[in-house]
């Protein structure tokens, strides 16, 4: 399974350790259909429910809860499922088995959106039941070769959207072609002159004609970055007839990023983040991000770097820097991260960075509630 990227909307994924072989298997199925996930695999029975989980579940997008006789019976699990709720995440039950739920349970539980894995004889069916489910898309990355049965408005759009890229990779062959027609016409008459100026002179020209195929090469590499993009993205996530290869991916994204392409940089940003097809370097991921905002300037990539000096991992923690970038994304128009509002405020509270300022910690958690974020609430009523 890829590494959880915490810069993106990420599943929360609820389990209990003894139903690690299922609930993995499943996990693994959803990761490979470019879906953002993060678990705990180091959780034992009976270990403290701790501040790292809270964490977690505040940050996430999507909660997962794998529901069975072992999960109800973990004090754990069920903790983080109340927490959850608490925190207003948008929650799914996938049960792995039959289970009589306790009264005041079921109360709360029969309310969620819920599938039964267990009475799926055949596995693909549940997996598009899965795939299917209300708002799990917000925690998808990738690009998806999976297919599942929708509405006739639906499936019209997944057709649009196919002819679309077709037209699109046509009218790029057209325009490659067109290209090469036009360099082979030009080198042709060049190499006519030159042979006449030969025949002139009886000597040897002072510079050999341009090389067709040197000329063809550079434009296909032109007209085709986005491709390198687009087949790497299919190779990160194993999608469109591909099998998962995150090194192949990134040597992908590398050509696109050496040629200035948007997304290329931003995908070796993520590589070099994350771990994912390359050795884990977060400094050659902050020189990648440095690349990309001083191309497009763009909000979210602030907090991105934001967010890697404010956790600290692999580098150095460094709180100014940390709200700097926050700061600078706010401003800049990032008012919906669920996360933004509430790391400055925390920042400000603590004195982490700056001097501390909890006029400025209100203020922010402030901005962060009004858009309806629980952690942020919560920050404010402590404070108040």
């Amino acid at each position: 399974m890829k590494p959880c990227d915490k810069n993106n909307n990420y599943i929360f994924v609820s389990y209990a350790h003894r139903d690690s072989e299922k609930v993995v298997h499943i996990i693994n199925l959803l990761s490979n259909h470019g879906y953002n996930i993060w678990y705990d695999d180091g959780i034992d029975p009976g270990t403290e429910w701790d501040e790292n989980i809270a964490r977690h579940i505040v940050d996430c997008s999507y909660f997962i809860a794998f529901v069975s006789k072992n999960y109800l019976e973990s004090k754990n699990c069920k903790d983080e499922l109340n927490y959850a709720r608490d925190c207003e995440k948008k929650q799914l039950l996938v049960y792995l088995e039959e289970v009589e739920l306790p009264i005041g349970m079921a109360m709360r539980m029969n309310r969620l959106q819920a599938i039964w894995w267990c009475k799926y004889e055949d596995e693909s069916a549940a997996l598009d039941k899965l795939l299917g489910a209300k708002d799990i898309d917000i925690a998808s990355i990738g690009t998806s070769s999976y297919k599942r049965t929708g509405s006739d408005k639906e499936s019209a759009f997944i057709a649009n959207e196919a002819k679309s890229k077709a037209a699109k990779k046509n009218h790029n062959t057209l325009i490659f072609l067109g290209i090469a027609i036009f360099i082979v016409a030009l080198s042709t008459v060049i190499l006519i002159v030159t042979k006449n100026k030969l025949g002139d002179t009886g000597g040897e020209p002072d510079t050999a004609p341009p090389s067709v195929e040197a000329e063809e090469d550079e434009n296909i590499v032109v007209v085709d970055s986005q491709q390198f993009v687009d087949e790497g993205v299919a190779y990160l996530y194993g999608a469109d007839g591909k099998e998962q290869d995150s090194a192949k991916a990134f040597e992908l994204f590398k050509k696109a990023a050496d040629l200035g392409n948007h997304d290329g940089i931003k995908y070796i940003a993520y590589c070099y983040s994350s771990g994912d097809g390359v050795e884990k370097d977060v400094n050659k991921a902050l020189e990648y991000y440095e690349i990309y905002l001083e191309k497009w300037d763009e909000a979210w990539a602030y907090e991105a770097v934001g967010n890697i000096y404010f956790l600290g991992e692999g580098i150095e923690r460094d709180s100014a820097k940390a709200l700097e970038y926050y700061e600078t994304s706010y401003q800049k128009g990032n008012k919906n991260s669920p996360n933004l509002c509430y790391r400055i405020g925390q920042l400000y509270e603590k004195g982490e960075g700056t001097a501390q300022n909890l006029d400025k910690a209100k203020e922010y958690y402030q901005l962060g509630a009004d858009q309806g974020y629980t952690n942020c609430q919560e920050a404010l009523e402590a404070l108040n």
